[in-house]
């Protein structure tokens, strides 16, 4: 069954909110995720990871101190509903 839009929250060290547009059982369109840690990086200088082909066309990833934001375009769904 594929969902035109999903989203979900989870809570582990922090919230977290993931936003799925055309989710089906293992992949997904896009999915765009945000995030608040518990605990910080203990880096003050921000972190960024962009990424091609691996387990999605294209996805980002983004952390600094408490905050985090990733995003994935046809890619495999995150989570495990």
């Amino acid at each position: 069954m594929i969902d035109l839009v999903h989203f979900q929250t989870r809570e582990d060290f922090g919230k977290s909110y993931v936003f799925t547009i055309l989710k089906g059982p293992k992949y997904s369109f896009f999915q765009l995720g945000v995030g608040n840690d518990d605990y910080p990086g203990s880096s003050f200088w921000p972190y960024l990871q962009i990424s091609f082909g691996n387990i999605s066309l294209m996805g980002a990833f983004c952390y600094w101190g408490r905050f985090s934001f990733a995003f994935a375009i046809l890619g495999r769904t995150w989570g495990n509903d």
